[in-house]
Order: C-alpha cells, then sequence, then structure tokens
C-alpha cells in the first residue's frame, strides 16, 4: 500500500535523496515504479523487501541496500551507473545463485553481503571495503572473488561465524572482528601473529563481548608481534561501560604497549544492531 502511495507522487518529490522502507518481516517488492518518485533519489535502504526478478531503475542511485531472490537482480544492479556502495543480502530459500557469466562492476568501493553465494558471481576491482555478516565464509570462495577482482581491500568486516583465512587478503589494512566463536576467535589471532599475515596492517578493531576476557592474552602477544613491524591502533567495540576488560588486558601488558605507541579506543555502547547495519 505504501509503495503504491508513493506511485501516486511520481515526479513530485525533486530533492528527495534518501529512501529507507522497513516492513519489520521480508516483504516482496511488487512494483518497480515507486523509485520513479524522485529524479534526485541517490539511496535506496529496502532493507527486508524483496527484489522478485523486478529489478528497480538505478540510473542515478549511489547507494542500495535490498534482499535478492535471484541472480538476474544482481545483474542488473550491477548495471547502475552510479552504484558505489551496496549491501546484498541473499534470501536463501528461493535464491538461484547459477551464472554462466561473471558480472563486473569497476564503479563499487563498499560492498556487504550475507551470503559468499553472490561474491561467486561478481568481480568487484575497485572495492576497498568488503563486510560478511552472518553466514559461513568459505575461504576459498573469498580467495577467488578476490583474486578475480584485483582489489586493493582496504577494509574487511566479519563476524567469527564466517572462518576467515587472512592470508588471501595482503593488501587488509584495517579488519574488524566480530568475536562470537571461542575456537575460530583464537584462529584469527594465531594467523595475526605471523609478520606475513596482513603486512600492512594498521588498525585492529574487534567487538568486545563478556566472554571475550579469555582472549585477552593472546590479543596482547598479537599487539607486541605487530609492534615489531609497524605502528597499529586497536579498536574496542563495548556493548556496555564494563571495563573488566580493559582492567584484564592492561594487566597482561596493553599498558606497556601502548607506552611505546600501541593507541587504543573505546568505544561503548556497541550493538549487534551496529554491525548488521549495511551502511559502512
Amino acid at each position: 500500500m505504501l509503495l503504491q502511495q508513493l506511485s501516486v507522487i511520481s515526479g513530485k518529490l525533486p530533492l528527495l535523496e534518501e529512501v529507507c522502507i522497513d516492513v519489520g518481516s521480508k516483504g516482496l517488492l511488487c512494483s518497480t515504479d515507486t523509485f520513479a518518485v524522485a529524479s534526485s533519489l541517490r539511496r535506496v535502504d529496502l532493507h527486508h523487501f524483496m527484489l522478485f526478478q523486478m529489478p528497480i531503475d538505478g540510473q542515478r542511485l549511489m547507494h542500495l541496500s535490498a534482499t535478492v531472490t535471484h541472480i538476474s537482480d544482481v545483474e542488473h544492479i550491477m548495471s547502475f551507473p552510479s552504484i558505489v556502495e551496496c549491501h546484498l543480502s541473499m534470501y536463501k530459500p528461493i535464491f538461484q545463485s547459477f551464472s554462466p557469466i561473471c558480472i563486473t562492476n569497476e564503479r563499487i568501493i563498499r560492498f556487504s553481503t550475507n551470503s559468499t553465494q553472490i561474491l561467486d558471481t561478481l568481480a568487484l576491482p575497485t572495492l576497498q571495503e568488503l563486510r560478511i555478516i552472518g553466514c559461513k565464509a568459505d575461504s576459498g570462495e573469498l580467495t577467488a572473488f578476490l583474486l578475480r577482482s584485483a582489489c586493493n581491500l582496504q577494509s574487511f568486516v566479519t563476524d567469527t561465524s564466517s572462518g576467515i583465512h587472512l592470508d588471501g587478503l595482503s593488501s587488509l589494512e584495517k579488519p574488524t572482528v566480530h568475536v562470537n566463536r571461542e575456537n575460530i576467535v583464537f584462529s584469527l589471532f594465531h594467523q595475526l601473529l605471523s609478520p606475513r599475515i596482513l603486512p600492512g596492517l594498521r588498525e585492529l578493531a574487534i567487538t568486545v563481548l563478556p566472554n571475550f576476557v579469555m582472549y585477552v592474552k593472546t590479543l596482547v602477544d598479537v599487539l607486541r608481534k605487530r609492534m615489531e613491524r609497524q605502528a597499529i591502533s586497536l579498536r574496542l567495540l563495548c556493548a556496555d561501560h564494563d571495563n573488566r576488560i580493559i582492567k584484564h588486558l592492561k594487566q597482561c601488558g596493553l599498558d606497556l604497549l601502548e607506552s611505546e605507541g600501541v593507541r587504543v579506543d573505546v568505544e561503548y555502547s556497541f550493538s549487534d544492531s551496529q554491525l548488521d547495519s549495511p551502511w559502512f
């Protein structure tokens, strides 16, 4: 109903640049005329709306967030001439991912998804920031995507359900790790102890949950090892103002590393919804 009402005012909102529609649950987008409402539209956030082989007109769109159900939707979105930032969720029950061709987009610099199946179809040579949240990301798929794209990836955000191997991310400077699985967190930290992994690493951002206390010694070891190569900063994204983690880190040697040049920033009131947000 809302989409139909918006269609009625087509062309009458010449200065509207951003539209966000959240229905609270999955819903099909049954009309593509809606986005003719504003000739200046630059950002569209459809949130839970699914595009069902009915691609929108994206001649001027620069930022898009939507749920896709078919590879044809992905192909059409990648053809938008001005798109630079894109979040595509895959509706897994009905998504058809097979594509005989590789879809290349040479404009997108920020991309996020909940499925590496979408990455299987893409090459994004200008990509700088990648976010994979809420899925098990096979390291082979990710490595193949990065090799195919030949991009200079600088920022990578993941929750640790992804189980990512970092050796294929040589250009990465700013990884963000969401801590939610013990064995994978230790695996990531163990990788970072090697100086050949992420040689250009300048900043490590970690979301801190109550069980993070078990990782503090390993994290300090990682920072100490990385400081042998170059200066590094640490961002701790905390859910509340409980400073036990900071105390444990300092007891394990973080205060000494700070005196040697490690910069530590602590951000409180961080929530999972911020991690899940499509926008960087």
